[in-house]
C-alpha cells in the first residue's frame, strides 16, 4: 500500500472501529438484551437465546482482536511523520493481511480431537464479516421475542386489568365469582410467554380468556346499570309518592274548611262594613 492508501485505510478502519463499537453498546443497552440476561428461559427460546450468547461471545473476541490490530497501526503510524518502507509494510500487512488471529477455543469433549487445534487468521475484512453475522443473529433473536413481547404482554395486561375491574364490579353489586381458574390460567399464560415466547403460540388460550373475561365484565356492568337505574327510579318513586301524600294532606285540610264553612249559621258570617 503506498502512504496515502496507508492513511485513507488507518480514517476508515478507525471510523469503522468507533460505529462498531457504537452499534455494540446499543445492543447492550436494548431493553429486551437486559431483560434476557437475568430471565429464567425454557424450550425453544432458552436454544435460541444460548445460541445467540455464543455469537455475541464471538462477535466481543472478534472486536478485541481487530481493536488490537488497528491500535498496533495507529501505533505504527504515530511514530514518525514520514513513514520509512519497512513501516509501510508493516502497515500494510496489519491493514490489509490475514493480521486477526482468533484463537481457538476450548471445545467440549465429545467435539474435540487429539491433533493441536489451530488458532485461525483473519483480514480486518474477514474480521468484520464474522462480527456482522454474529451481530445479526444475536439481534435477530432480540427482535422475534420482542415482537412476541410487544404483541402479547399489554394483552396480558388488559386481561389483568379486566379481572380487577371484574372484581371491583362484584363489590359493588354485593355478589361473589370463583375466578380461581381464570386466575391460574392468567398466570399460566404470563409464564409461558415471559420464559418461552418463542415456544407454541399463548395466543389462543389468551383469546378465549379475553372473550371470556370480557363477557363477564359486560354482565356485571350491565346488572350494575339496572341496579343503579332501580335505585334512581326508587327514589323518584319515593319522592312522588311524598308529593302525593302532601297533596291528600293539603286536600283534608281543605275539605275540613270547607265542611266547616258549610256548617255555620248565617249570622256566623262577618258582617260587611257597608
Amino acid at each position: 500500500m503506498s502512504r496515502e492508501g496507508v492513511e485513507h485505510a488507518l480514517r476508515a478502519r478507525a471510523d469503522e472501529r468507533d460505529r462498531v463499537s457504537g452499534d455494540l453498546l446499543d445492543l447492550e443497552s436494548h431493553t429486551t438484551y437486559q431483560l434476557l440476561k437475568g430471565a429464567s428461559l425454557r424450550g425453544e427460546t432458552q436454544r435460541r437465546w444460548a445460541a445467540a450468547q455464543e455469537s455475541l461471545v464471538t462477535l466481543w473476541s472478534l472486536n478485541d482482536a481487530y481493536r488490537g490490530v488497528l491500535r498496533d497501526a495507529e501505533q505504527i503510524r504515530a511514530t514518525r511523520a514520514r513513514l520509512t518502507p519497512e513501516q509501510l509494510s508493516q502497515l500494510t500487512e496489519l491493514l490489509a493481511g490475514p493480521s486477526v488471529v482468533l484463537r481457538a477455543t476450548a471445545k467440549p469433549v465429545e467435539q474435540r480431537s487429539l491433533l493441536p487445534q489451530k488458532d485461525e487468521r483473519l483480514t480486518l475484512d474477514q474480521t468484520l464479516t464474522r462480527m456482522d453475522a454474529a451481530f445479526r443473529e444475536v439481534t435477530s433473536a432480540l427482535n422475534d421475542i420482542d415482537a412476541v413481547w410487544n404483541a402479547v404482554l399489554p394483552r396480558l395486561d388488559g386481561a389483568d386489568s379486566d379481572l380487577r375491574h371484574i372484581r371491583d364490579l362484584e363489590r359493588q353489586l354485593g355478589e361473589g365469582a370463583d375466578l380461581t381458574a381464570q386466575e391460574a390460567e392468567l398466570k399460566r399464560l404470563r409464564g409461558s410467554v415471559l420464559e418461552d415466547p418463542l415456544g407454541p403460540s399463548a395466543e389462543p388460550d389468551l383469546d378465549r380468556l379475553t372473550k371470556l373475561l370480557a363477557g363477564s365484565r359486560a354482565e356485571l356492568e350491565l346488572a350494575l346499570t339496572v341496579k343503579d337505574e332501580f335505585a334512581r327510579r326508587r327514589e323518584d318513586l319515593v319522592a312522588a309518592l311524598d308529593r302525593v301524600r302532601a297533596a291528600e294532606s293539603e286536600a283534608r285540610l281543605a275539605h275540613g274548611a270547607v265542611v266547616v264553612k258549610i256548617a255555620l249559621p248565617p249570622q256566623a258570617q262577618p258582617r260587611g262594613r257597608a
